[in-house]
C-alpha cells in the first residue's frame, strides 16, 4: 500500500490544538489518511483497477450554544489554520443549539488488533491472483457456470487522529480486506445468477469458498418456478439475515429516534421481539470491521445488549443525541474528516439460541428459504410496513424441494420479528452486521 506520513498528522494535530486554546476556542480536530485499491474481473479479463490515496482534517468548534464546521482536503499549515478561521466564521451564522460538546480523553483503551500487516506488504500481483483464483474456482464447480459477472478483490488501510482542546488526543488505525464473485449458470430451461463475499479485518479471515458459494447458489436457483399464494414459514439464512438486521440497524439509533424516524422510539422496556431474539452491538470485539477502541468523537467503544430475549433495552449515542436524552453517549459516533458527527452500529448481530439451518428447515411444513431479498431498504422506518421480493428455494414437509422466483413477502418488520421461532447459532457476519439462521412463522407469501 501507499505510504502514508502519520508523523506528520500528529505535529499538525498539536500545533493545532495549541493555536486554538492560544485563541481561547473550544475545537476538535479530525485528522483522516486513507489508501485503497480495487480490482475487477470478469471472464477471465481485468475490467478495472483503481488505486487511491485521501487525506483531510475537518474542524469543528463549539462556542457556547454555537457549533461551527469546515475541512480542507490540505495538510499545509496555512491551509489548516484557514480552515480553523473558517468553522469559527460559520459558527456566528448557525442557529443555537445547546447539545453540543466535546469528548474528554479516554481511560482503558484497549488494542483490539486492527491492523494486517501482510496487507501492508502484498503486492499488485498477489492481490490480483486472489481475485482471479475466486473466479476460477467458481467457474470450476459447475460445468454449467458458464459466465462469470464480477470477481473483485479491495482493501483498504485508514489511520485517524482526533484531538480537541479538552486534552483528547486519540488515534485510530484499521485495514480492510473484501472478495466477491457473481456468477451466472445455464440450464436447460432459464439462466440463473449467484453471487458470494465477505470482507474482514485480516486477509486471513476471509471464507476460502466464495467462489464455490456463489456458484452453487447459481446452480441451485436454475429452473425456478412460482408458486401459489398462501400464509407460509421462511428461513433467513445468515446472508438475507443480514439484509433484515440492515433495516433494522438505523431503528435503535437515538438521531433517527429524536427525528421522529424510528418506530422503535420511545419503546423501551417494551417486549417488541420474539422472546428468541438477543441483538448486540459492540465495537470492542477483536479483528472485526465495525470494532475501535474509541467511535469517531473520541469516546470509548462498548458492548451494547440492545434487545435481550425480546426486550427493547435501549439505542445508540453520539454526544449530542445523548446530551438531548440526559444519558452518556454509547461510543457510536460516526464521522469521517469531511462530515460532522452522526450515530450509527459498530458491530451489530444477532445471538444465536437454536442449532443451524438444517434444524431449521426440518421444523417447516411448508414455506420458503430465502436467498435474495429485492428491495428491502423500501421498509417504512416509521411505520415498519413492508413488500418485497424473494427468491430461494421451496421446503415441503422439512425437505428441500425446488428453487422459487417471482414471489413477494408482506408484514410488518416489528411483526415479523415478534413471529420468529428459531434464531440459529451460527452467527456469520457480512461486513460490520452478523447475521443468523431465522425462522419465521405466519408469512403472508404473495404468488401465483
Amino acid at each position: 500500500m501507499v505510504y502514508l506520513d502519520v508523523d506528520r498528522v500528529r505535529e499538525l494535530a498539536l500545533r493545532s490544538v495549541d493555536v486554538a486554546k492560544s485563541k481561547e476556542i473550544d475545537a476538535d480536530f479530525v485528522f483522516g489518511l486513507s489508501s485503497s485499491f480495487s480490482v475487477e474481473f470478469s471472464d477471465g479479463d481485468v475490467e478495472s483497477w483503481e488505486s487511491s490515496v485521501e487525506q483531510g482534517v475537518g474542524i469543528r468548534v463549539v462556542r457556547g450554544d454555537k457549533q461551527g464546521f469546515a475541512y480542507t482536503n490540505s495538510f499545509e499549515w496555512d491551509a489548516v489554520i484557514q480552515t480553523l478561521e473558517d468553522a469559527v466564521l460559520l459558527s456566528d451564522v448557525v442557529d443555537l443549539d445547546p447539545y453540543n460538546s466535546l469528548a474528554k480523553q479516554p481511560e482503558g483503551i484497549v488494542e483490539l488488533q486492527m491492523v494486517d500487516t501482510r496487507l501492508l506488504e502484498i503486492d499488485v500481483s498477489e492481490k490480483v491472483g486472489i481475485a482471479r483464483g475466486i473466479e476460477e474456482s467458481a467457474r470450476k464447480y459447475d460445468k454449467r457456470i458458464v459466465h462469470t459477472r464480477k470477481a473483485s478483490y479491495s482493501d483498504s488501510y485508514s489511520f485517524s487522529l482526533i484531538a480537541n482542546t479538552n486534552g483528547l488526543f486519540v488515534e485510530n488505525e484499521s485495514t480492510s480486506v473484501g472478495v466477491g464473485v457473481g456468477v451466472i449458470a445455464q440450464g436447460d430451461k432459464d439462466m440463473a445468477t449467484g453471487y458470494y463475499g465477505n470482507s474482514a479485518v485480516f486477509l486471513d479471515d476471509l471464507p476460502e469458498e466464495v467462489g464455490m458459494v456463489a456458484a452453487r447458489r447459481a446452480v441451485e436457483m436454475l429452473d425456478a418456478k412460482s408458486v401459489r399464494s398462501g400464509t407460509i414459514s421462511v428461513v433467513f439464512d445468515p446472508v438475507s439475515a443480514v439484509d433484515l438486521l440492515s433495516v433494522l440497524a438505523p431503528l435503535f439509533s437515538a438521531e433517527e429516534g429524536q427525528k421522529g424516524r424510528s418506530v422503535l422510539w420511545d419503546k423501551k422496556g417494551e417486549a417488541l421481539f420474539s422472546s428468541k431474539i438477543t441483538i448486540i452491538d459492540d465495537g470492542t470485539l477483536p479483528r472485526r470491521l465495525g470494532s475501535s477502541p474509541t467511535d469517531a468523537e473520541g469516546v470509548k467503544t462498548s458492548r451494547k445488549v440492545l434487545v435481550k430475549d425480546g426486550v427493547l433495552n435501549g439505542y445508540l449515542y453520539n454526544i449530542y443525541t445523548a446530551n438531548k436524552d440526559g444519558v452518556r453517549s454509547t461510543g457510536n459516533g460516526v464521522r469521517s474528516y469531511a462530515t460532522l458527527p452522526g450515530v450509527g452500529i459498530s458491530n451489530l448481530f444477532v445471538e444465536g439460541k437454536d442449532g443451524g439451518l438444517h434444524d431449521a428447515i426440518a421444523g417447516v411444513k411448508r414455506g420458503i428459504l430465502v436467498y435474495e431479498i429485492l428491495g428491502m431498504h423500501t421498509v417504512n422506518p416509521v411505520s415498519g410496513e413492508f413488500s418485497v421480493g424473494v427468491s430461494g428455494l421451496w421446503i415441503e414437509d422439512g425437505e428441500i424441494s425446488y428453487p422459487v422466483r417471482g414471489v413477494t413477502i408482506s408484514d410488518n418488520i416489528l411483526d415479523m420479528m415478534r413471529k420468529v421461532d428459531f434464531v440459529g447459532k451460527d452467527t456469520t457476519f457480512f461486513g460490520n452486521i452478523g447475521g443468523a439462521t431465522l425462522r419465521v412463522r405466519d408469512i403472508v407469501l404473495g404468488g401465483d
